[in-house]
């Protein structure tokens, strides 16, 4: 069990884990397909023409490619599609198990469909280079990225299992990277889409903890039931129906007692010390005169 999965962990978001990760696995099954299916193809340009994201295929009627172009990877550069699903995986999963379904696949739309129309509109306005067309899902793996790095900045985090650093960190790099490439005339991929991708997740991020909707939280139905305790009763009575309820005892106080310390017998050896002095006393006399001081003293402590 990882870390975020840990009841202790959970945050206003949580609910009952979708622990198979549905939405993740097909996300991921249609990038590979799709890759594999450029390897294969023998027109690969075509399948770029009529998948990838470009002015032209939207003023030509190719409105899907708004989100296919995501699911495209160069083949030349598998590196790309790795390094993708790796992070989608690190932190999609999180965000699914916390968000549910259908409000993961909501995520994941915004995540595709924001750097998609920054693309279009800077290169409409010849804002930035334009190139052939654009793929790859790095702008909505950054929103997911920057959503999930969001929620818990100064966590710890091992990039490939092997580095330690803090999640905002690795975030800060990877859009310094961006940021560094951002001039550049595009080569199927767009380094101010890959920004736009993470100021969408951000975006969210703000606006699921500022503003008090529910959609935000997962569906009641798919969270955990809990059992509430009864709540307890209460009878009024008025009147005569109230009950006549036992009164408490006063504690009793035994008169106090005031036993003889002093027998007879010592107070005659008192009035002997009192006429003849301490002298007059024989070892016998003494030793009860102690023992009788003792008994005294024990019992005023």
């Amino acid at each position: 069990m990882g870390f975020q999965d840990r009841d202790y962990n959970r945050d206003s978001w949580s609910g009952e884990a979708p622990a198979d990760h549905l939405v993740c696995k097909i996300f991921m099954a249609i990038c590979c397909g799709m890759f594999f299916l450029e390897l294969v193809s023998p027109n690969r340009s075509a399948m770029l023409d009529q998948f990838g994201l470009s002015v032209r295929a939207l003023t030509e009627g190719r409105v899907w490619t708004l989100f296919s172009y995501a699911f495209l990877h160069d083949p030349s550069t598998p590196f790309h599609i790795v390094f993708n699903l790796l992070v989608f995986w690190w932190f999609g999963t999180e965000l699914e198990d916390r968000l549910g379904r259908n409000r993961f696949l909501a995520v994941l739309a915004v995540g595709i469909l924001v750097p998609a129309i920054v693309y279009l509109t800077t290169r409409a306005l010849g804002l930035l280079p334009r190139g052939t067309c654009v793929i790859g899902a790095s702008g909505c793996v950054n929103a997911v990225l920057a959503l999930a790095i969001m929620r818990d900045p100064f966590r710890q985090i091992l990039l490939f299992g092997v580095l330690p650093m803090q999640s905002w960190v690795f975030l800060a790099i990877s859009l310094a990277i961006d940021a560094m490439s951002l001039t550049k005339t595009d080569s199927l991929v767009a380094s101010d889409m890959h920004l736009a991708g993470a100021a969408a997740g951000a975006g969210i991020h703000l606006i699921s903890t500022r503003v008090p909707m529910q959609w935000f939280r997962r569906s009641p139905g798919t969270q955990k039931r809990r059992k509430r305790a009864p709540a307890p009763s209460l009878t009024v009575f008025r009147g005569d129906d109230a009950p006549e309820w036992p009164k408490p005892k006063a504690a009793e106080h035994a008169p106090p007692q005031t036993p003889s310390l002093l027998d007879g017998d010592i107070d005659a050896l008192l009035a002997k010390i009192s006429r003849e002095g301490m002298a007059s006393l024989s070892s016998e006399e003494r030793q009860r005169l102690i023992r009788a001081s003792e008994k005294l003293r024990n019992r005023q402590s």
